[in-house]
C-alpha cells in the first residue's frame, strides 16, 4: 500500500487524496477543507464504531461520538476507575498496524504531558485495547473554534481580544517547555463552556530543534518555511498563530489558494487583504501585530507567543518589545509600566521604616558621632570673637580685611589613638582629653582671603597658605581655650624693637598654669621667622607628657602650640599610608580610571552608531549642573574683589567637568541598560519626561528612600554593636562643614541628589564592565563585592568595615537590578543624608543638623508616599463607616 508523501498516512492504490492531510496527488496539491475531527454529519445518526452506553475494555464507557477523522475516531466517555468525563482518542482501523501512527501517538501523549498550562488540553494516558491504539486526554464541553466561526463569522473585538491571549498564553507554555505544535488550526483550539481556550492534538508536535519531516500539518495553516520544507521552528508557530488571529477577528482566511503551489505563491508574495480592509473598527494595533506575525522571513516576526501576547490591545509595550528581539526607546520607556501605584498595606510600612529609620539614625548619632564627644555651648560666633580677643591680646590691633573661620579633627590624635589604644571604648576617652578631638579654627588677614585648592572650593586652615604678611590663625577647643597659633610678621622692618615678651596672654588663652611647667630647650621650629623661641614642659590633665613651643618677632608672639606624643611634624614627613590603605587606593584609582575610560570609548561608540538618549543625558547633565553650581555657590569662600570673578569660573567649571562626567556616564551605560534591564529606566524615563507625579515614581523613591534610611541606621548602629561586643571600631562619620551654619546643610541637602544620580551611575557602569568582562551577571556581582571586601576592610575595625562594606554596596546592586536608577538614586541620597548629618543636638546652635535633614527626607518619603497610592484611600471606606 502506498503512503502519502505529506504526512506519511497509507493510501489506497487508486487514491490521490490524503484523507489525514488534504493533499491532493492527481492536482499537483488541492487543499481540502479538512478539519482533524469532522463532528457526525446531521444528515443522520452517526454513533462511529461504538455506539452509545457501549464499554471500551472494563474501564471506559461510550457517551458520544464527538468526532472523526483520517487519524480516528474521538468520543466522550466515562472512566469508570476515576468516575469522571474523559475524551477517548482511538486510532482508524486503516492506521492501526501502521508503526509511524503508532510512535506519533505515543509522540503526542509523551509530548503533550510535559505541557500543564490552563489554556492546554491535558492528555492522561495512552494504551492498546485488542489491538486498539487509544489515548485519553481531558474532556471539554464547548465548541471548537473552527466550528464557532463557521458558526457567527469574526468574534467581537473584546473576546477575540480576550481569546487571543489565551491562545498565546497556551502557545508559549508550550514554546516554553521546547515544544513546538506545527498544526495550530482553528479545528484544534477549544472553547469550554467557560469560553476558555483550550489548545489540542499535540499529533504533530516536535520538540524544537528536532529534525523530521518538515512538510507535515495543514497546508493551509502552514508557515512558507514549513510549506517549503524547510526547518520548521518556533517561529513558523508564531506564522501559524497570525494566521489564527486574522480568521478570529476578520471571520476569514487570509488566504484563498486551493493547491499547495498557490499557497506557496500567496506566501512568497504576501498577496493578502489587510484585515483593516474587511473590518473597518479593527484596532491598529491588531492589524500589527498579525501582519507582523505573517511576516515571510522568520527573523521578522515576533520571537514569542508572549510577545504577540502583549502588543496586543492592553498589553504591555515595553514587554512586547523585549519579547519580539527589539531595544526599546525611551519615549516607550516613559510609557511603560503598570500605574496601578502601591496598596497602602505596603506603602505605609516603607514610609514608617524611612521615618523611624532616619529618626532613630540621627539620634544615635547625636550620642555616638565625633561632635557628640565635645561641649557645644559656645556657637561659632562665639568662638570667632573669643579668637579676635585672644589675637587682640597678643598685640594685634589692626582691624582685619577677611575673616574665615570652620571647624576641623585633630586627624594626629586620632591617628595616635588608633595605633596605641585598642580597646572597645577609645574613642569614649576623647571625650575628656586635652586637647579635644574636635576643634574651632579662625583665620584672618589684611588683605582678601582666597583660596587655591580647586576641589575644596573655599578657605580652610591651611588654604591659602600661611605666608603673607598679617595672616593670623588660631586654634581653639570648642571651650574656648587656646590650643595653637601663628602669626606671619611684616616683611620689612625698620629697627629692632626692643618691647618685652610677654607669654602669659597665650598660657591664659590656653587655660594653662605657667607655673607647674618647666621651661626647656626649644625644637619646633616656627612655620615663619622668629627672633625668640621658648619651649616648656609639663603634664597634660590626662597624665600624658605634654610640650608647649612658642616664638615671637619683635616683641609679639608669633608661634604657639600644645604639642603631644601624637604630634606630628608635618612639615617633615608625608602622612603615613599603611599598605592596606595604598591596596585600596590602587584599586580605587584602577576603577576610577577604568570608569573614565570606558564612559568615553563607550559613549563615543554609541554616539557614532546613533545610539543614546541625547536629550535626556543633556537633561540630566543640565540637572547635575545646576546642584552642583548651588551646593559649590554656597560652600565657597568668596571674595569681595576682582578675585571673585575667578572663583566663580572655577565653580563653574568644577560644575561643568561633573556634568559632563555624568553625560558621558549615561551615554555610556543608557543603550545597554535599555537592552538589557530596561524596568530599570521606566521610572527614570518617566522623571525626564516630566512625569514626576507618575506613581511608579513615588514607588521608587519610597522603596529607595527606606533602603537609604535602613542603610543610614546601619552605620549609626554598627559601631555601637562594635563595641558593646567588645570589638574596636571608630566613630560614625560626620560633616564638620555642617557646623558652620545652616546654609552648609542646605548645600550638603543639595549635593545630595547629584551624588545619589553619580553613584547610581558608577555602580550601575561597574556592574555593566564586569558583566562585558565576566559574561555572568551573579559572577559580575560576586567580583564587585570581593572587591569591595578588600577595599573597605579596616584591620583594627574588620567586623563594621566588612558589614558595612558588603550591605551597603549588596543593597546597591539589588536595588540597581530590581528597582532601577530612580530607587537607587533616592537610596544613595538619603543614606549620604544622614551619613553626612552632624546631628549634635536637638536644640540650639547646632540643631539644624538634625532637624533640617530628617524634614528634608521626611518630605521626600511623605511626597513619595502620596503619589505611590494613586488615588487610593488608605482605609476602606467600610473601616471609616464603622
Amino acid at each position: 500500500m502506498a503512503s502519502c508523501t505529506n504526512c506519511s498516512a497509507p493510501l489506497p492504490h487508486d487514491e490521490r487524496l490524503c484523507s489525514a492531510c488534504g493533499y491532493d496527488f492527481s492536482s499537483g496539491g488541492t487543499i481540502q477543507k479538512e478539519d482533524s475531527f469532522r463532528p457526525p454529519s446531521s444528515g443522520g445518526i452517526d454513533h462511529g464504531q461504538f455506539v452509545p452506553g457501549a464499554m471500551f475494555g472494563d474501564r471506559y464507557r461510550i457517551v458520544a461520538l464527538l468526532g472523526k477523522g483520517g487519524m480516528g475516531e474521538v468520543y466522550r466517555a466515562d472512566d469508570l476507575k476515576l468516575g469522571q468525563p474523559v475524551a477517548l482518542k482511538l486510532l482508524s482501523k486503516a492506521l492501526a498496524g501502521n508503526e509511524d501512527r503508532r510512535q506519533r501517538l505515543l509522540g503526542e501523549v509523551r509530548v503533550a504531558r510535559q505541557v500543564a498550562h490552563p489554556n492546554v488540553c491535558r492528555v492522561y494516558d495512552v494504551g492498546d485495547l485488542g489491538g486498539e491504539q487509544f489515548l485519553t486526554m481531558e474532556y471539554i464541553q464547548g465548541e471548537d473554534l473552527a466550528s464557532l466561526l463557521n458558526r457567527i463569522g469574526r468574534l467581537p473585538k473584546d473576546k477575540g481580544i480576550e481569546i487571543a491571549r489565551q491562545l498565546c498564553a497556551g502557545v508559549a507554555a508550550a514554546h516554553e517547555r521546547g515544544i513546538l505544535h506545527r498544526d495550530l488550526k482553528p479545528a484544534n483550539i477549544m472553547l469550554d463552556e467557560r469560553g476558555r481556550v483550550r489548545i489540542t492534538d499535540f499529533g504533530l508536535a516536535s520538540l524544537a530543534g528536532a529534525t523530521g519531516n518538515a512538510f507535515e500539518g495543514t497546508p493551509a495553516y502552514m508557515a512558507p518555511e514549513q510549506l517549503a520544507g524547510r526547518e520548521v521552528t518556533i517561529r513558523s508557530d508564531i506564522y501559524a498563530l497570525g494566521l489564527l488571529l486574522y480568521e478570529i477577528f476578520t471571520g476569514r482566511q487570509p488566504f484563498a489558494a486551493t493547491t499547495v503551489a498557490g499557497l506557496r505563491e500567496q506566501r512568497e508574495q504576501k498577496s493578502l487583504t489587510d484585515p483593516s480592509q474587511i473590518v473597518d473598527d479593527l484596532d491598529p494595533a491588531v492589524e500589527r501585530v498579525i501582519l507582523r506575525c505573517l511576516e515571510n522571513d522568520p527573523h521578522d516576526r515576533p520571537q514569542s507567543a508572549m510577545a504577540v501576547a502583549v502588543a496586543l490591545p492592553g498589553g504591555d509595550p515595553l514587554a512586547a518589545a523585549l519579547a519580539a528581539g527589539e531595544t526599546p526607546s525611551p519615549e516607550l520607556l516613559a510609557a511603560a509600566g503598570d500605574s496601578a501605584g502601591l496598596k497602602p498595606a505596603i506603602a505605609i510600612p516603607l514610609l514608617l521604616v524611612v521615618l523611624i529609620a532616619s529618626i532613630v539614625s540621627l539620634l544615635l548619632k547625636s550620642q555616638s558621632s565625633l561632635t557628640a564627644y565635645v561641649n557645644h555651648e559656645l556657637p561659632p560666633e562665639a568662638l570667632s570673637l573669643k579668637s579676635r580677643e585672644i589675637i587682640r591680646a597678643l598685640g594685634y590691633d589692626e582691624k582685619p580685611v577677611d575673616t574665615a573661620f570652620g571647624f576641623h579633627a585633630a586627624g594626629d590624635l586620632f591617628r595616635y589613638v588608633r595605633e596605641r589604644d585598642k580597646s572597645p571604648r577609645r574613642w569614649e576617652r576623647l571625650r575628656n582629653s586635652s586637647p579635644a578631638p574636635l576643634m574651632f579654627w579662625y583665620r584672618e588677614a589684611n588683605q582678601p582671603l582666597a583660596w587655591t585648592n580647586f576641589f575644596s572650593g573655599r578657605v580652610t586652615e591651611s588654604d591659602p597658605p600661611q605666608m603673607q604678611s598679617g595672616m593670623k590663625l588660631i586654634s581653639l577647643d570648642l571651650e574656648g581655650r587656646l590650643v595653637s597659633f601663628s602669626a606671619v610678621p611684616e616683611q620689612v622692618v625698620a629697627k629692632p624693637s626692643a618691647r618685652r615678651i610677654e607669654w602669659q596672654p597665650l598660657f591664659s588663652a590656653a587655660a594653662i598654669d605657667l607655673t607647674s611647667l618647666t621651661s626647656a630647650e626649644p625644637q619646633w621650629v616656627p612655620p615663619s621667622f622668629a627672633d625668640a623661641r621658648a619651649a616648656w614642659v609639663g603634664k597634660w590633665p590626662t597624665g600624658e607628657p605634654l610640650r608647649i613651643e612658642a616664638a615671637a618677632f619683635r616683641g609679639r608672639p608669633v608661634y604657639f602650640e600644645l604639642i603631644g606624643l601624637w604630634t606630628r611634624p608635618a612639615r617633615m614627613q608625608p602622612v603615613p599610608v599603611t599598605t592596606s590603605e595604598k591596596v585600596s587606593q590602587g584599586i580605587f584609582l584602577t576603577l576610577f580610571g577604568a570608569v573614565i575610560l570606558g564612559s568615553v570609548l563607550i559613549a563615543r561608540r554609541n554616539l557614532k552608531l546613533g545610539k543614546g538618549d541625547r536629550r535626556g543625558a543633556a537633561r540630566i547633565a543640565l540637572m547635575i549642573f545646576l546642584l552642583t553650581l548651588a551646593q559649590s555657590l554656597i560652600t565657597t569662600s568668596h571674595v569681595a574683589t576682582e578675585y571673585e570673578w575667578g572663583i566663580l569660573i572655577q565653580v563653574a567649571a568644577s560644575a561643568m567637568i561633573f556634568s559632563v562626567f555624568v553625560w558621558l556616564l549615561y551615554l555610556a551605560l543608557e543603550p545597554y541598560v535599555r537592552r538589557r534591564w530596561p524596568h530599570a529606566l521606566i521610572t527614570w524615563g518617566k522623571m525626564l519626561a516630566g512625569k514626576l507625579g507618575d506613581p511608579l515614581v513615588g514607588r521608587d523613591l519610597l522603596i529607595g528612600a527606606a533602603a537609604g534610611a535602613a542603610l543610614g541606621l546601619l552605620w549609626s548602629v554598627t559601631p555601637i554593636v562594635t563595641r558593646t561586643l567588645g570589638g574596636s571600631t571608630d566613630a560614625p562619620r560626620s560633616s564638620l562643614l555642617q557646623l558652620g551654619g545652616a546654609e552648609y546643610s542646605l548645600a550638603a541637602l543639595l549635593k545630595s541628589p547629584a551624588e545619589g544620580v553619580t553613584v547610581a551611575f558608577v555602580g550601575t557602569f561597574l556592574l555593566l564592565l564586569f558583566r562585558i568582562a565576566l559574561r555572568r551577571e551573579w559572577v559580575a556581582v560576586a567580583a564587585i563585592l570581593t572587591i569591595v571586601v578588600v577595599t573597605s576592610v579596616e584591620p583594627e575595625s574588620l567586623l563594621p568595615s566588612l558589614i558595612s562594606g558588603l550591605t551597603a554596596w549588596s543593597l546597591l546592586l539589588f536595588v540597581i537590578m530590581r528597582f532601577g536608577l530612580v530607587a537607587t538614586a533616592a537610596m544613595v541620597a538619603v543614606s549620604d543624608v544622614l551619613g553626612d548629618s552632624g546631628a549634635v543636638e536637638l536644640s540650639g546652635w547646632a540643631s539644624h543638623t538634625f532637624w533640617m535633614p530628617l524634614a528634608a527626607i521626611a518630605a521626600l518619603a511623605i511626597a513619595a508616599f502620596y503619589k505611590s497610592l494613586a488615588g487610593r484611600p488608605l482605609f476602606r471606606e467600610s473601616l471609616l463607616d464603622s
